[in-house]
């Protein structure tokens, strides 16, 4: 629209120059007859009355200043029009210039942004590209870890229940070692007794650290093998949680039951051998040893079970050096056990 109204602009310049080109002729034309017709005025004159004929020349003198004042003005009024022609046509055709430079920046800025936008797209393709490759490979490497876990984890499975199995059948074997032998001699005891193991058959030596009341499983235990002949030891536990009269009950329970499960076992009662000084000054309830030996005596008696007492050379070099003073090192373990079995002809 802007290029067209220069256009425009230019051409009606072009008019004015040539009516201005024009209007110049026609005021010489013009001039040059004025002259003519004053010549011929005067060249008359000469036969004419003079008035009139001076009349006649006045007016065509007349006729030809104003057509000179005319052609001036008009002159002065086209040279203004020329003038404001061409700087209007100059100012259009700097603005035609200046509106194709401008175009031409636009243009190129235009170019220049789209380069940028594709380069930006390009760009933003590439790195959308990159990541979905990255994300892929890293979820095929999640996909191939997941795999080795799931194949590690099932290996550790199966290597879990194989050792399971072994362990079952390495503790059914040792459960069916363990088992006392039928009609064989039993010691059953507490934490105590454990330091037979080194002298008599494993399997033929139950223990318990807790109250016998605890473990009603190793009596039946022990009942199952229909021993020959069981020797109880236990009572340390028992006189420390539940008091010598306290302990008592319990213990006849469980020796009771013992012996209704294996009427032909011949059944030994060892006393409560003493603990150290200082043990039996730090737990009150130990004190009660030599109460619990009596009632243990008086049980015996009453079911007709055998009470022994194996303290020949008994003293606090029974305990182990530094010790708690309530367990016994193997050389006196090992003279406890000779004394029981002399008791108890085994």
């Amino acid at each position: 629209m802007k290029g067209r109204k220069i256009l425009y602009g230019l051409v009606g310049a072009l008019l004015i120059l040539a009516l201005s080109a024009v209007v110049g002729r026609g005021a010489r034309t013009q001039a040059a007859a004025v002259d003519e017709t004053l010549l011929l005025a005067v060249e008359n004159a000469a036969g004419q009355d003079p008035a009139a004929a001076a009349s006649r020349i006045f007016a065509a003198e007349s006729s030809r200043n104003k057509l000179i004042r005319d052609s001036i003005e008009a002159s002065i009024s086209l040279e203004q029009s020329v003038a404001e022609s061409k700087a209007e046509a100059n100012r259009l055709l700097l603005e035609s210039i200046l509106a194709a430079g401008a175009a031409r920046e636009s243009r190129a800025a235009s170019i220049a942004e789209s380069r940028s936008v594709e380069v930006s797209v390009e760009e933003s393709v590439r790195q959308s590209l990159e990541e979905s490759a990255a994300e892929s490979r890293r979820a095929a490497e999640a996909a191939s870890r997941a795999a080795a876990s799931r194949a590690a984890a099932e290996a550790a499975s199966r290597a879990a229940a194989e050792a399971a199995s072994r362990a079952a059948a390495s503790r059914a074997a040792a459960e069916a070692a363990a088992q006392p032998a039928k009609g064989s001699v039993i010691l059953f005891g507490d934490s105590r007794t454990q330091g037979f193991i080194n002298f008599w058959p494993t399997r033929q030596v139950i223990f318990t650290y807790d109250p016998i009341s605890a473990h009603p499983e190793l009596i039946t235990k022990a009942a199952s093998a229909y021993p020959s002949k069981i020797v109880f030891l236990n009572g340390i536990d028992d006189v420390l949680v539940y008091s010598a009269d306290g302990a008592i009950g319990s213990y006849e329970a469980a020796i009771t039951r013992f012996a209704a499960l294996s009427p032909n076992s011949r059944i030994y009662v060892h006393s409560v051998l003493p603990v150290r000084a200082d043990v039996s000054a730090t737990y009150v309830r130990l004190k009660g040893i030599d109460r619990y030996n009596q009632l243990l005596q008086q049980m015996c008696a009453k079911h007709g079970w055998t009470y022994i007492d194996c303290r020949v050379g008994f003293s606090d070099a029974a305990y182990w050096p530094g010790g708690d003073g309530i367990h016994f090192n193997n050389t006196w373990t090992s003279n406890w056990l000779g004394q029981i079995r002399k008791a108890a002809g085994f």
